[in-house]
């Protein structure tokens, strides 16, 4: 009988985890990963509101946000959301459509013109108005 061997265990726990559980380490700031879609317009201790443009076939990768109200700037667009689980929805979006999100996601513009949106990210939970 073979010889049991404990570091070959832990490392197939290492690999198990891994493999089920969303790879939170990729949960990023997306103006520190995608610079080149996201301008900061206003940051302060309550609100931080960024703009959003990216040109047809460019990628935000996996970021997160927070709470997130994303009020669209452009005619139309087209772009795939993509989730940790692999899983993708693609938005169609039109200029004035309002959208409340939040959670990690990857950023494709996969339509043929240029999709630009508002983004108001909240930072801390309302506080209760005093009566």
């Amino acid at each position: 009988m073979k010889k049991f061997n404990l570091s070959y265990l832990m490392l197939l726990v290492a690999i198990f985890i891994m493999l089920h559980t969303p790879n939170i380490s990729l949960a990023q700031d997306p103006i520190k990963v995608s610079p080149h879609t996201y301008e900061v317009l206003l940051d302060n201790e309550r609100v931080r509101v960024m703009e959003y443009s990216s040109k047809s076939g460019d990628i935000s990768p996996m970021h997160s946000f927070s709470e997130v109200v994303i009020y669209r700037l452009s005619p139309s667009y087209k772009i795939k959301l993509t989730f940790p689980d692999g899983s993708t929805e693609v938005i169609e979006g039109k200029v004035g459509e309002v959208r409340w999100d939040k959670g990690l996601r990857e950023i494709e513009n996969v339509g043929n013109t240029e999709a630009r949106a508002l983004i108001v990210e909240l930072k801390q939970p309302q506080q209760k108005l005093e009566q």
